[in-house]
Formats: structure tokens, C-alpha cells, sequence
């Protein structure tokens, strides 16, 4: 049986205390076991501190960077350039450093319209600043035609990013690799999967796997 690599993702930062007394991670950690990421945004209202960091650093744990601060109206223009430099400026803030590996996730919400062309200066100039640049998006044909098409176009374009799914949603472990791919990709080249949702109390972390180890110099980690 292929064995996956375990991390998670919430809104709510990691080291909020419930009321059952665990911390959030804490909480993650004895649901699952301990993840060796935890997805938080680098701006906006819920944006990771760099006190949190500090708290998932001395757990071993890395931090997969997300730059949920985007616009239904900005991603679907065709020039990308602005917003990922706003990523790279948030990423630089919280001193992650430029060394060509860290990747920054832009999160396409399932209410957007992305361009392809949009993603394909994106991760320009995410690359150019000394950044990966990583998609997450609902890989679901049925629900969401256009990151499906998009994507597709955007790799078919010479475009290279990271591909995050958060379809299927399933209630149980991962065992087997089937997140769903847009069409330019096969599955055996998804990045993450984001399989499910844990919730305590009206606080919510999901549950996020990698099959490839390799893909971890990919996540921010303090040294």
C-alpha cells in the first residue's frame, strides 16, 4: 500500500486554542497524526503571523503558502503581473526568502473565472522574483469547467506550476491517488489533494495529502 504524506490546511490560525483545550493543530495531530504542512494565507484578515509560524516550526511542521487575496474581476483579466507581485511582497514580509523553491499558491475559488493568461504571468513573475507558483482550484470538470479548461490551456501555453485539487471530497484517509486532474495533466502529477473537512465547534481545518516527498523543499519552513 503507497503511503501519503499528511498535512493540513485552516483559516483559522493553527495555534488557536479550542475549547476542549487542544490547539487546533493539536487537534489535527490527534484526529490524523502530525501533518508535515499546514496551508494558511499570507494576507488578508486571516493571514498567518509570524508568531504562528514560529509555533509550526517548532513542531516540525511547514507552512504551505496561500495567496487568497484575489478578485472575480482580477483573475479574470489577462495579465496577472500585479497580484503576483502582491504575493511575492506578502511571502517577503513574513521572511520567506527568494531562493527560486518556495511556492505561493493562488487559491481560484469556485464562484471565479480565471484566464489562463492570467496564470501564465502570474507564475512569470512569481518566477521571476524567485518563487514557484502553485494553483488550487476545484478540479471538477462537472462543477467547475473553467479551472479545468484554463488550467489545461495554461500548461498546453509552456505554463509549469504546481496543481492543488480539492476534488474528490471523501470522509476517509487517502489510500489511493485519485484526485481529480484537469484534462493537460495526468493525476500522477497533482501536487496536493485536498481530500476533506474536520470541524470543532465551528472551527474548520482540512484535511490535505502529497504523494511525492520531493514536493516538500516546496514549503516554507524556518532554518
Amino acid at each position: 500500500m503507497q503511503k501519503f504524506i499528511f498535512g493540513a490546511r485552516s483559516y483559522e490560525p493553527a495555534n488557536t486554542r479550542l475549547t476542549n483545550g487542544y490547539t487546533l493543530f493539536d487537534w489535527a495531530v490527534r484526529q490524523n497524526c502530525f501533518p508535515a504542512f499546514w496551508g494558511r494565507p499570507i494576507s488578508g484578515e486571516h493571514a498567518i503571523s509570524n508568531e504562528e509560524i514560529k509555533f509550526l516550526a517548532e513542531r516540525d511542521c511547514g507552512v504551505l503558502l496561500i495567496f487568497d487575496d484575489l478578485t472575480l474581476v482580477g483573475v479574470a483579466k489577462s495579465d496577472g503581473t500585479a497580484d503576483a507581485e502582491r504575493a511575492v511582497a506578502a511571502a517577503k514580509k513574513l521572511g520567506v526568502c527568494d531562493d527560486g523553491k518556495t511556492a505561493i499558491f493562488a487559491e481560484i475559488k469556485d464562484n471565479m473565472y480565471v484566464n489562463h493568461n492570467w496564470m501564465l504571468s502570474f507564475a512569470s513573475t512569481l518566477k521571476a522574483n524567485g518563487f514557484i507558483a502553485g494553483f488550487i482550484g476545484n478540479t471538477d470538470s462537472s462543477e467547475n469547467f473553467n479551472f479545468d479548461s484554463e488550467f489545461s490551456h495554461f500548461i498546453v501555453a509552456g505554463g509549469n506550476a504546481l496543481c492543488f485539487a480539492t476534488r474528490p471530497v471523501t470522509t476517509e484517509h487517502v489510500y489511493n491517488w485519485t484526485p481529480y486532474s484537469p484534462s493537460a495533466l495526468p493525476v500522477e502529477k497533482m501536487a496536493f489533494w485536498q481530500n476533506g473537512k474536520k470541524e470543532f465547534n465551528g472551527l474548520e481545518y482540512n484535511t490535505v495529502y502529497t504523494k511525492d516527498e520531493t514536493l516538500l523543499e516546496h514549503i516554507f519552513t524556518v532554518k
